[in-house]
């Protein structure tokens, strides 16, 4: 996607990573155009079906740039899509994706018989 900011609109060009563990624990880099520096009006909105995870934006050093701290995904693996908010209104550009993959963290039983005949559940 190409960063056509127009006279003085924010735009969104394109995110990284496109993949991340639905832990989260990441940033999620945004390029794009205009974003007002210094701004604390900028957010990062992941969805995906029903679900969605709204990120705050750190206050952009550069017009060109937004980083989005990225807590947990507690819903399925997903390609969910990007968009950009300014004030909670999107901003101008094509949403971007990004792929949620699945984690896991916890399970019923630490260890089973070589065997065989006892289930492992993971939640």
């Amino acid at each position: 996607m190409g960063v056509r900011g127009a006279s003085g609109q924010a735009y969104l060009g394109s995110v990284a990573p496109t993949e991340g563990s639905a832990l989260g624990g990441y940033t999620l880099t945004v390029s794009g155009a205009n974003f007002t520096v210094g701004s604390s009006l900028f957010s990062c909105r992941l969805a995906c079906g029903g679900d969605s995870l709204v990120a705050a934006a750190a206050p952009p050093t550069d017009p060109a740039e937004l980083l989005c701290a990225l807590g947990g995904w507690n819903w399925a693996a997903c390609n969910a899509t990007v968009t950009v908010l300014e004030a909670g209104a999107p901003v101008a550009g094509m949403d971007d994706t990004m792929t949620w993959t699945t984690a896991w963290s916890a399970m019923d039983q630490t260890f089973v018989s070589v065997v065989g005949g006892a289930p492992i559940v993971i939640p």
